[in-house]
């Protein structure tokens, strides 16, 4: 055993020579011509393959490829309304439109998953075994190898503006920091890590100069793009909610009801992760400050949570390895597991099934009804998908799927108009998506609008016809409402 870990885990810091890390030919060749790494590479590909072919695409990834769809014009293509995202993986999905379909465009994800894989086993190959906890942790090995979202491409461009910053390429590290803002917001919050490594080697702000126009710029579009967006905002109370999240960053969710005992050791533990104070203390300090940002603006789903590994890992590799291993290696032991439940749990039982609604709906005899929802999101893999519309509730018109976040209402007015623009039918399909528990008190503006006000409200007689809850996140009730007879069931 002692050999085990003085081979694998060596109990100082990473090896100080800046050439065993970085990204050339001779680092794929030592990848490739170790059979230890090459076989943990291999198996990491063999789980993605798989995580793929089980996984049921999520209403996300149909809600983006929609949105591309509807890019037309040099304005409605840098602000996407109601989002809150930059547009530039909106541009690729666009691209990608031009020669495939959706399921032919899902291949691209697997490519960027397999492809962030390879830099992350380059990287890491020296320390095997942290090289099996982050390619097997939950963000590498499943929402961010295998979902068509602005995540993977991201990640790319930042495992690349390491290997740049390793070779001191700072206009091309730069630029490519800022192609991952440009992406997707929560990558700013790796700027910081970047910037103060420069500063820390070579006493100078290249990186900060270069970046400051563009990530305003990007910010700015981000800002006007969120514009509307009912679920942005501050929301002092989710503060409640940072020692849970600091938990599901690392895995340790089901470790006390509060979170105190796992979330405080891991916060404190974090700075100690790097052999240099200062750059442990500012790594730290800005993944906790992104779980903050999370606490209080966002809501807090796994598929969000992966970018505190990978803040970890481009510490580490611009960092030049300066670690202390076996630290590194117990946080990272808990994602790396989650990793591969979310594997083993989705083989049986998808993420998501929006997709699946309209089908089952087929199935059960009511295909000839018109179908309402009271949450666009379970309907818009359906409506995309099969290339139907439905009645969105809280729009309050007609859509074929794609949602507009910036005009949506949860109340019986908009009901009632929605109701009015499908034509007033005595008879009609109400589907409504069902929050676990534990998630209603980060989303409450879901909750304004329930099946139980809105039949009791508009009068209508719902009858529960089916429950779909074969899914990890989103589980749904469909009803059957005859409109006319009273009081509703």
């Amino acid at each position: 055993m002692s050999s085990f870990f003085s081979r694998y885990m060596p109990s100082g810091a990473w090896s100080q020579d800046p050439q065993v890390r970085n990204i050339d030919r001779n680092a794929l060749k030592d990848l490739f011509s170790s059979n230890l790494t090459l076989g943990i590479f291999l198996a990491f590909l063999t789980t993605l393959l798989w995580s793929f072919h089980v996984h049921e695409p999520w209403r996300d990834e149909y809600q983006s490829w929609g949105q591309a769809a509807k890019l037309s014009g040099l304005l409605n293509s840098l602000i996407l309304p109601g989002e809150g995202h930059p547009p530039l993986f909106y541009w690729i999905l666009k691209l990608l439109q031009t020669v495939f379909d959706f399921e032919q465009a899902r291949y691209f994800a697997l490519l960027i998953g397999a492809l962030n894989g390879l830099l992350i086993a380059i990287g890491l190959r020296k320390t095997p075994v942290l090289m099996v906890l982050f390619l097997f942790s939950y963000p590498f090995l499943y929402f961010w190898g295998i979902f068509l979202r602005s995540y993977g491409i991201g990640t790319t461009f930042i495992l690349l503006a390491a290997w740049a910053f390793q070779k001191d390429r700072i206009w091309a590290c730069a630029a490519l920091l800022w192609l991952a803002c440009f992406t997707h917001l929560y990558f700013f919050f790796l700027l910081p890590i970047f910037a103060f490594e420069e500063f820390r080697k070579s006493r100078k702000f290249r990186l900060t100069a270069t970046l400051t126009l563009p990530c305003l710029a990007c910010l700015y579009l981000i800002y006007l793009s969120g514009q509307g967006n009912a679920y942005g905002g501050f929301n002092a109370y989710f503060a409640d909610w940072i020692p849970h999240l600091i938990n599901e960053v690392f895995g340790l969710p089901s470790f006390g009801e509060s979170g105190l005992w796992t979330a405080i050791p891991v916060a404190i533990l974090l700075p100690f992760v790097f052999v240099h104070r200062w750059f442990g203390l500012a790594t730290a300090a800005t993944i906790l400050s992104w779980v903050l940002f999370c606490a209080c603006f966002h809501v807090s789903l796994a598929a969000h949570l992966g970018f505190a590994p990978l803040m970890m890992l481009a510490a580490i590799l611009i960092h030049g390895g300066q670690i202390r291993i076996p630290l590194t290696a117990a946080l990272m032991t808990m994602p790396a597991l989650f990793g591969l439940i979310f594997v083993f749990i989705t083989s049986y039982m998808p993420y998501g099934n929006t997709s699946k609604i309209y089908p089952a709906i087929q199935q059960a005899g009511y295909g000839d009804l018109k179908i309402m929802a009271i949450h666009d999101e379970v309907m818009t893999g359906s409506a995309l998908k099969h290339n139907i519309k439905y009645i969105s509730l809280p729009m309050g018109r007609e859509t074929d799927g794609v949602v507009d976040w910036s005009n949506r209402r949860f109340d019986l007015d908009r009901a009632a108009q929605a109701y009015a623009a499908a034509g007033s039918p005595r008879e009609f399909i109400l589907v409504s998506m069902d929050l676990a528990p534990e998630k209603l008190p980060r989303t409450p503006k879901r909750t304004e609008l329930t099946p139980e006000i809105l039949c009791t409200g508009m009068k209508w007689t719902c009858e529960i016809v089916l429950h779909m809850t074969e899914s990890v996140e989103e589980h749904v009730t469909i009803y059957k409402v005859t409109v006319g007879t009273w009081p509703a069931k």
